[in-house]
């Protein structure tokens, strides 16, 4: 049987479904909300390599929004000026296999291709297996159970000379006269292959691990498939030289200095690699908008390595060297710079692979295609001397920023920060039911009023509505209990001496700066490792393979005591009178550490972080979990009322003559929550949240409350009954085990008890070393009947399947 897929949902082309300006001929569009390019272009020249950090109109890209529409925008660019549109994906494709043959049928307008890829399967190993996609053939050894997949690209759009343009399958199907390279149209047919592997289970290759490799001009053709095609995990471009891995101006430079060295001229005169329109630009490459350091910018942040050889002039070592060089600047600035990598290395045989090169490229096949994310991939290097002859002050005249966590423009101290639009997504300005006894409802927008004065009861009945019911909650709580969270700052950078991380911060015209403690595992692992964040420090036990970041949040907001409000070196940068509270404050401190990870020197994956903290320090892991989405496990020990634990529950014991502490008994002590919850302390049923929203904020990311049932302070029933109905949340986005909660009663208050060790080291293993089979179904306390936790008491409202 022949499954057969319809419109594909990814197409290789980020543009989507172009319109055509002239009847039949493609054309490159924006993506949506991001500027349109002129038409005409007006083209200036540029003797350094194009900034990939400024539009084409001279507009700064300062975020990681910025950067999804400039990395549209230089696609757009290589369409219209260099590669040819490329079509989006057509009508249908169907796919059948026999032996190691596939047969992929591709029909748009009445007119039908087929090609037929060649799988190798690897002889050890299990189904699906992760494939690497083969221009023309390889000499790549085969890593453990991958396989090969060797695609025809010549019979997709044929290369002899400047006779072959228009001539292949591909033109077969959109006319003689599409605009598409031929190197376009082999990237055409990769994504038709991905279309094929997707909808055909029996072909046993796993689409979601994918790669593809050529040499010479198959290593080119390579580049620009992994540059257009998102569904490639990675891309090894193998001796591509000019026109694949090197740039045009270099090139170009090295030629008029006397090196032998090819150039777009003599490449535009050989083929039809490249569209006609290059044609026109080839002799005059400064016009270029772009070089293909911005080509490997739009593989960013998947992984690409670059296999050269500095053995032959005419490949451009310098070219090559320099242009990727300035490449992985854009992955520096996103914060994956070990995501890319570059071996130059000589050898006489012109599309050999040399062993000298084995390690890199095992280790990029290891992190990418067989899921060991602790593989070291860091690499830049080449056997010629000075950077192969590359100057970068000659060829780079701008700055690289750091885009990490799609940073926003910093807001002013006691405003919220940016907010997803629709009114539902808005906190009201005014609740016009402003007291409820029970736990409120996590899938009802805030009430507010209609016309008439008349309050409006909102349900949250899809996904998407919980995620803008997510937003206003964030809100409510900065409004009522923390105080605002504050956008990452102008500037963060981090410093590594020893183990000390210097945390750099900036902002209009002031500086703080302060320290935090990495520990890397005691093992031979050679990382890069995943790591938690510890508030105050910890003592967790010792978790192989993952490094442990303590620092002092009290160096930013003191807390002990009501006279510590507005004291530390957060309120140095925003004013003594900035509404957050220590909790926020600390939080934030999380998000920096986070952010000057991505800057600095060390040795730590960019995904795998965690954050944890006990009693007080637990309360702040919590929020910051709740606040930072980068953040994929959030580990709470001991953190009772006002941090697991919901104030309304607590009120209650107290009320009932069980010892827990409530909110007006914090408030008394601390300044970990805002002046305006002072207010609201000994009204907590007004509030319009309590904490298992808190907890929710966290969904559906992993969650694990480490509590202790031996204090009866702590809310021992307030916690266990307020995760319990956070949870929920879990529950109705279909991800309950990413939730869990281990209440054991033992005499040492943040001493880490080991009857809760098989659970902290599922999560970990499930969140941070990222086994997705790890069983977290973790829910239970040894206190009877929950803890004394009555649900029909508090939890008056359904649970909806979103």
């Amino acid at each position: 049987m022949s499954p057969t897929s319809t419109r594909p949902p990814a197409t290789a082309s980020p543009t989507g479904d172009p319109p055509a300006t002239t009847p039949g001929i493609p054309t490159a569009t924006s993506l949506p909300g991001c500027a349109q390019l002129p038409e005409p272009l007006t083209l200036q020249a540029n003797q350094r390599l194009p900034d990939p950090f400024t539009f084409f109109n001279g507009t700064r890209v300062t975020n990681m929004t910025d950067w999804t529409c400039r990395r549209s925008e230089i696609s757009q660019l290589f369409q219209r000026l260099e590669l040819g549109v490329i079509p989006a994906a057509p009508e249908s494709v169907t796919a059948s296999i026999s032996g190691p043959i596939l047969s992929v049928t591709i029909s748009r307008g009445g007119r039908s291709v087929t090609i037929h890829p060649t799988i190798s399967y690897p002889p050890s190993g299990s189904a699906p297996y992760s494939a690497l996609i083969v221009f023309g053939g390889t000499t790549l050894p085969r890593p453990a159970g991958v396989a090969f997949i060797t695609l025809n690209n010549d019979e997709i759009a044929q290369h002899n000379d400047t006779s072959s343009r228009g001539v292949g399958l591909f033109y077969e199907l959109y006319g003689a006269d599409h605009p598409a390279s031929a190197m376009m149209a082999w990237t055409w047919g990769v994504s038709r292959l991905i279309d094929a592997l997707q909808n055909l289970p029996s072909a046993n290759i796993d689409s979601d691990r994918l790669a593809i490799t050529g040499c010479g001009v198959n290593g080119r053709g390579a580049l620009v498939a992994g540059a257009f095609e998102e569904r490639l995990s990675l891309t090894i471009p193998m001796e591509s030289g000019t026109g694949g891995a090197g740039c045009w101006r270099i090139a170009q430079k090295l030629f008029s200095t006397g090196h032998v060295t090819i150039t777009a001229s003599d490449l535009a005169r050989e083929n039809v690699w490249f569209s006609k329109t290059f044609n026109d630009y080839a002799s005059r490459v400064d016009e270029l908008p772009f070089d293909h350091h911005l080509l490997a910018a739009l593989v960013a942040p998947r992984g690409l390595l670059i296999l050269d050889n500095s053995q032959f002039s005419w490949l451009g070592p310098a070219s090559v060297f320099g242009c990727m060089k300035t490449g992985r600047k854009v992955y520096e600035a996103l914060g994956y710079a070990d995501s890319m990598g570059v071996s130059q290395i000589a050898h006489t045989d012109y599309c050999q692979f040399p062993p000298d090169q084995y390690v890199e490229y095992q280790a990029f096949m290891n992190k990418f295609l067989a899921g060991k994310r602790t593989e070291n991939t860091t690499v830049l290097k080449t056997d010629k001397p000075n950077d192969a002859g590359f100057v970068e002050a000659e060829w780079v005249d701008w700055t690289v920023p750091n885009l990490v966590a799609g940073s926003s423009p910093p807001t002013a101290p006691n405003e919220p920060p940016p907010t997803p639009t629709g009114a539902n997504c808005v906190a009201p300005a005014e609740l016009t039911d402003p007291s409820n006894a029970r736990l409120p409802n996590p899938f009802t927008f805030a009430k507010r009023s209609d016309n008439s004065g008349s309050p409006i009861d909102l349900a949250v009945n899809s996904t998407e509505e919980w995620y803008c019911r997510r937003e206003q909650i964030g809100q409510l709580f900065q409004k009522y209990e923390f105080g605002t969270l504050e956008a990452r700052p102008q500037y963060v950078s981090g410093e590594i001496f020893g183990k000390t991380l210097t945390v750099n911060i900036g902002h209009k015209n002031r500086n703080i700066s302060f320290q935090a403690t990495l520990q890397y595992p005691d093992t031979d692992d050679p990382g890069p490792f995943p790591y938690i964040i510890a508030l105050g420090g910890s003592t967790l036990p010792h978790l192989a393979d993952m490094a442990l970041i303590t620092f002092d949040p009290e160096d930013l907001a003191q807390a002990n005591g009501t006279d510590s409000r507005g004291k530390g070196k957060f309120y140095e940068l925003y004013g003594e009178d900035h509404s957050a509270s220590a909790l926020m404050v600390w939080a934030w401190g999380v998000s920096r550490i986070i952010d000057a990870i991505g800057t600095a020197p060390v040795n730590l994956e960019r995904k795998g972080v965690g954050v944890t903290g006990c009693s007080d320090h637990g309360r702040g892991a919590l929020v910051a979990g709740a606040f930072d989405q980068r953040i994929e496990l959030t580990l709470v020990i001991e953190s009772g009322v006002g941090g697991a634990g919901c104030w309304r529950i607590a009120d209650d014991l107290k009320k009932s003559g069980i010892g827990a502490l409530t909110a007006a008994d914090i408030v008394k002590d601390t300044v970990l929550f805002s002046s305006t919850f002072t207010e609201f302390a000994n009204r907590t049923s007004e509030l319009p949240v309590d904490h298992h929203l808190l907890a929710a904020m966290v969904a559906p990311r992993g969650l694990l409350v480490l509590e202790n049932s031996a204090f009866s302070w702590l809310g021992v029933s307030s916690v266990y009954g307020c995760m319990k109905t956070a949870r929920k949340v879990y529950e109705s986005l279909g991800v309950k085990e990413r939730m869990g909660v281990s209440q054991v009663g033992h005499t040492d208050h943040c001493q880490f008890q080991g009857q809760q060790y098989p659970e902290l080291n599922a999560f970990v293993n499930k969140f941070l070393r990222y086994r997705s089979q790890e069983q977290t179904n973790y829910f239970k306390t040894d206190v009877p009947n929950d803890a004394g936790y009555v649900e029909s008491k508090w939890v008056d409202w359904v649970l909806p399947n979103l």
